[in-house]
């Protein structure tokens, strides 16, 4: 495991994130569906062939709205949680998976930021487990930073602020670890048979 220093988002970002599945993706890589597995799999080895990336560039009102808000989130829950939050670009936990936390917490802890609209701000402050809409990109971030707990945050002012703490789940962790194996081993193979056919036409 490293952890890159870099500015999330920048030309370095972009180049480390290249070819490697993130966390953000790890809800169809744990629930294990075929199709989608397939998908995320071709998409991440394409990446891998041609060095381009194949993600979708689109940034709707609400994407640019959370990236925005999210550094006076950050300072709200340091100031909340008497804590300070070191900002890191990404954990490249291999050559093929990876995570960019918000921030991280001294030596055990992590952040997860979301600034929804304040409809869906209002829904999660009527549950403790809000942060399962996460489920996946949190577990898998444990997962792959090694931490102890994971803080989930939702930021939506002058509402109050949600922080909802997360810890390891055994489970969840096992459905992410047989999800990289295959997710690993299928993207080796669509590499390799790519390279062959190359071969073959040279």
């Amino acid at each position: 495991m490293i952890i890159h220093a870099m500015k999330q988002r920048s030309p370095e970002w972009d180049k480390i994130h290249l070819g490697k599945i993130t966390s953000t993706s790890f809800t169809p890589l744990a629930n294990g569906k075929h199709d989608t597995v397939r998908e995320l799999c071709m998409k991440t080895a394409l990446e891998r062939i041609y060095r381009v990336t194949a993600k979708n560039s689109f940034s709707n009102k609400a994407m640019l709205h959370g990236i925005n808000t999210e550094p006076a989130a950050r300072g709200m829950y340091e100031w909340e949680s008497n804590v300070i939050v070191q900002e890191v670009g990404f954990i490249e936990y291999s050559d093929y998976f990876g995570c960019s936390p918000d921030g991280l917490i001294d030596d055990d802890g992590g952040l997860e930021i979301k600034c929804p609209i304040e409809d869906t701000h209002k829904k999660y402050l009527e549950k403790d487990d809000a942060w399962k809409a996460y489920k996946w990109q949190i577990q898998s971030s444990l997962y792959m930073s090694e931490r102890k707990w994971w803080d989930f945050v939702s930021y939506c002012p002058p509402l109050p602020m949600i922080i909802q703490r997360v810890t390891p789940d055994d489970e969840c962790f096992d459905k992410i670890k047989d999800g990289m194996e295959l997710c690993q081993k299928w993207i080796r193979n669509i590499v390799l048979a790519w390279a062959n056919e190359e071969g073959r036409r040279k």
